[in-house]
């Protein structure tokens, strides 16, 4: 279904998270600092939607505590050359988003699981309130470490068995392009440390969090003369600068209808799908495809005739989907043939599947299929022709088919192959 303001943020219960790109991404973060009384539940992440700019992402999250170790039971993954602080509490964290109401409110707060962290606790000094807080693990495919402190605000409030914490950390060797973040979290200790339901019952147990990555600002930098430094989906300017828009130069098929674009906007949001299949490209070298599996992120990049964007949906590079390697390389070590990336979550906008081969003069192939409620699909059926789909990489090169008289033209399908 067609992307609007209240079907983003409006969702059925159980559904998964949508995401446009200045991403909100609402991320269950329950982290649970209980340093002798610190417990930690889940509170779900909401949908992501990132900037233009795409300096910045939001992340709103909870988390659900799977697990707790203290005394001689607490692992190597909490010494003290690593936190920086002799750990008294280590806690085993799932994280879940959200599903909030137009109004911002929580709907659903187990949704889909996003990630999982590790984190050590203790406090800074004998008797005090105020723990040492170190974390480390997985959100959104996004990887790091962090450290920081929970301070105890409430005691016995609103309820007799109840604790309440602030808490704050700096994010450190993130994945993704990102070069720094902050969490910061409100979290609710009950007398119940595992699971879901706090005792006095009724709370949301652990931690909602808010969650900030940062890329570097690319706009202005760009020149035509200095090549692509623009982020996914944006152009140079002839003056300097990036905007919205097409890129110049990318890879082409060698014969007409050698690239394939579908768009399916279904009754059910479940069923939208986006397909683009790319075949019979010019000679693509394995170097050329960058490196998707730590850097380099990709985006699949509509615009119609005015370049306008009408899409975006991303593979970012790195991460981990489920518990594997979201990319992995194609061909052996001595004879690499390009790069698979899959999903099956969709994170974060149902990007599902994309394949990079690199081959000789009519070799190279690239496809990409999403499928999914999360899809940000444009109105169909009067759209302004021709559409210009790009696979776009950070390392600048991409991947375009323009396509100009489709078979099927209606507003629930755009189907065509290019010119």
């Amino acid at each position: 279904m067609q992307a609007t303001a209240s079907n983003q943020l409006d969702r059925k219960p159980g559904s998964r998270r949508h995401r446009g790109r200045r991403r909100l991404i609402g991320l269950q973060l329950g982290f649970c600092v209980l340093a002798g009384l610190l417990m930690v539940r889940p509170a779900r992440v909401a949908s992501a939607v990132q900037t233009d700019g795409e300096v910045e992402d939001v992340i709103i999250a909870r988390s659900l505590r799977i697990s707790r170790n203290t005394g001689a039971n607490i692992t190597a993954g909490c010494t003290a050359s690593i936190t920086g602080f002799t750990a008294i509490i280590e806690d085993i964290f799932e994280m879940y988003s959200v599903n909030l109401s137009n109004q911002g409110i929580v709907i659903d707060d187990a949704w889909y699981k996003t990630g999982d962290l590790h984190v050590c606790l203790a406090p800074t000094a004998p008797g005090s309130t105020v723990l040492n807080f170190w974390t480390d693990g997985t959100l959104t495919g996004v990887s790091f470490h962090a450290i920081g402190t929970c301070t105890e605000r409430f005691s016995n409030f609103p309820e007799t068995g109840l604790r309440m914490f602030s808490c704050y950390q700096d994010l450190k060797n993130l994945s993704g392009g990102y070069i720094g973040g902050t969490l910061t979290t409100n979290t609710i200790s009950s007398l119940q440390l595992i699971g879901e339901e706090s005792n006095p019952p009724g709370y949301t147990q652990a931690s909602i969090a808010t969650v900030r990555l940062w890329k570097p600002r690319s706009a202005g930098a760009c020149t035509v003369s200095t090549g692509i430094t623009c982020s996914l989906c944006e152009t140079c300017t002839p003056m300097g600068g990036c905007v919205i828009g097409p890129r110049a130069g990318c890879k082409v098929p060698m014969q007409p209808g050698k690239a394939q674009l579908q768009l399916k906007d279904a009754v059910r949001d479940a069923a939208d799908q986006v397909k683009l299949k790319w075949t019979t490209g010019p000679t693509t070298t394995f170097p050329e495809l960058g490196s998707p599996l730590t850097t380099d992120d990709y985006a699949l990049c509509i615009f119609d005739a005015t370049g306008a964007r009408l899409l975006k949906m991303t593979a970012p590079a790195g991460g981990t989907c489920g518990t594997k390697p979201c990319w992995k390389q194609l061909g052996g070590a001595a004879a690499p043939k390009g790069y698979a990336y899959k999903d099956r979550d969709g994170l974060p906008d149902d990007l599902d599947g994309l394949n990079l081969k690199a081959g000789e003069a009519g070799k190279a192939s690239v496809s990409v299929k999403g499928k999914g409620e999360n899809i940000p699909l444009p109105a169909l059926g009067a759209l302004a022709l021709p559409l210009r789909a790009q696979l776009q990489s950070e390392n600048g090169q991409c991947y375009e088919g323009t396509f100009s008289t489709p078979s099927v033209n209606t507003p629930t399908q755009f189907k065509a192959k290019s010119d």
